[in-house]
């Protein structure tokens, strides 16, 4: 019997999805060990990743098949990353610009604050507007493709 092992590195919040992702291509977990701590700044985050270790084998009837639909699952999951790297990020006006602004001018310190909330608020809708749909789209066809390689291994 010919196995084969995939490691997969993934932040703890994400374990229970990513474990039911790849069962769903074959992959049995053989060990879930931390990998990799990451500090943020100076004592004040610090995460770890989980190091997830799977086996299948592959001298099954459905192997070809499921590896197939693995792959394509994989280059959606890229897509999506990909995408979701571009949202903005709302950011909060600058408060010293806001204070000088209120020391000499009120009015324009207010229009200011006002009009940076509003602005960037705009732009996370209008990426919202303009990639959600896309990102349904890819999400719906991971779905499908779990789906299918369920069924496949299921018999």
């Amino acid at each position: 019997m010919a196995k084969e092992t995939y490691i997969v590195n993934c932040w703890p919040v994400d374990v229970n999805t990513t474990i039911a992702v790849y069962e769903s291509f074959g992959w049995e977990l053989i060990s879930n060990n931390v990998s990799a701590t990451y500090q943020t700044s100076y004592d004040t985050s610090v995460s770890a990743q989980n190091e997830l270790t799977f086996s299948r084998e592959k001298n099954v009837s459905w192997y070809n098949e499921i590896n197939k639909l693995q792959m394509q699952y994989e280059d959606l999951q890229g897509r999506i990353n990909v995408i979701e790297a571009g949202e903005p990020k709302e950011k909060k006006p600058n408060i010293v610009l806001t204070v000088f602004l209120a020391l000499f001018y009120i009015v324009p310190a207010v229009i200011y604050y006002a009009g940076y909330e509003v602005s960037q608020k705009n732009k996370v809708k209008k990426w919202h507007a303009k990639n959600d749909a896309d990102l349904a789209n890819l999400k719906s066809q991971q779905v499908t493709i779990l789906n299918q390689s369920r069924a496949i291994i299921d018999g």
